[in-house]
């Protein structure tokens, strides 16, 4: 039986998505500050965080049933 958030082979947790948004938001910040929008030390403080962010969340999520 197919878990109700699995559409074909795709998950639909929220939690699956949560590493690629924290990634693709690292890679806008680190072009924005290769445009110098913000400073390169915001850039680098900001995609530390995402990484620990990232890293902390896989770290403490439960289990998830349909994998």
């Amino acid at each position: 039986m197919e878990h109700p958030n699995m559409q074909g082979k795709l998950c639909k947790c929220p939690h699956h998505k949560m590493l690629p948004a924290l990634v693709a938001l690292g890679g806008f910040f680190w072009l924005l500050g290769t445009l110098s929008v913000f400073t390169m030390g915001f850039v680098n403080v900001a995609v530390a965080l995402l990484v620990i962010i990232g890293g902390l969340s896989s770290v403490f999520e439960g289990g998830c049933k349909c994998c």
